[in-house]
């Protein structure tokens, strides 16, 4: 992701992608996007580069999730500190599901 998202480092938005991810209002997300919007050598060029950066980024939340509540899940079933590895695929659920709630658009 960090190659693919590297155009979207600008002056504007030296952090590239995570300019936007964490922008601390929605006047803070459109002032980025509109940057890229003046940046691109064509039409919306950064912003389709943020845009597939993003959904990059959701493939990438989605596997860890998966993983990390299929692993626990299955060690629940050969240790017996079952509610503990239970109690950590709910975690390993519950962090994805932040990742995804803490996205400003």
């Amino acid at each position: 992701m960090f190659l693919q998202g590297r155009p979207l480092t600008t002056q504007a938005t030296p952090h590239g992608i995570l300019s936007l991810e964490f922008a601390a209002s929605m006047p803070a997300v459109e002032a980025v996007i509109e940057t890229w919007k003046e940046s691109g050598d064509t039409d919306n060029e950064l912003i389709e580069v943020a845009v597939d950066n993003t959904r990059l980024d959701f493939l990438f939340l989605t596997s860890y999730t998966l993983f990390f509540l299929a692993a626990a899940l299955q060690l629940s079933l050969l240790v017996k500190q079952k509610a503990l590895l239970q109690l950590v695929a709910v975690a390993a659920l519950l962090a994805g599901l932040l990742d995804v709630v803490r996205r400003p658009a």
